[in-house]
């Protein structure tokens, strides 16, 4: 009876995606916009732009969005150090290994293409950046052995 159950739910959670999934394709730009930008954290707004993909040249908006999201959560950390230039180069490199072409449909796709590097290099500079830093200890207190 326990096998049933867990097999119940895990069938509605695959089915619980796909169609959160339609549901965001069936909304305009301004729509899809606002549901990345009120996304909670980065993490959030990477699935919601995954699953509002337009599969044209407006992917790019929503990916600058999804990138100013996960931007918000480390840059504050990282302006003025070594990694700002790092994370400044790594997004030079995403745009230049998608840049240069010559026939209009495979610009299109290389806009998007860059657009997804530049979100992932935003996330995983979010992963590593914006996890709490642990709290110093006061001169008088021990180490633990």
């Amino acid at each position: 009876m326990l096998v049933r159950i867990i097999q119940a739910c895990f069938a509605m959670a695959l089915l619980a995606a796909p169609a959160s999934a339609q549901e965001c394709q069936n909304l305009g730009r301004t729509e899809r916009e606002a549901l990345i930008r009120n996304a909670p954290t980065c993490d959030t707004a990477h699935a919601q732009y995954s699953q509002c993909l337009y599969g044209a040249s407006g992917d790019g908006a929503l990916a600058d969005l999804v990138t100013e999201k996960c931007e918000a959560e480390f840059l504050p950390k990282i302006v003025r150090t070594p990694r700002w230039s790092t994370y400044q180069r790594s997004i030079k490199r995403c745009d230049d290994k998608y840049g240069a072409v010559e026939s209009a449909i495979e610009s299109a796709k290389n806009v998007a293409l860059a657009a997804a590097c530049r979100i992932e290099v935003a996330q995983s500079f979010a992963h590593k950046f914006s996890k709490p830093q642990p709290a110093k200890r006061h001169a008088t207190e021990r180490k633990p052995r």
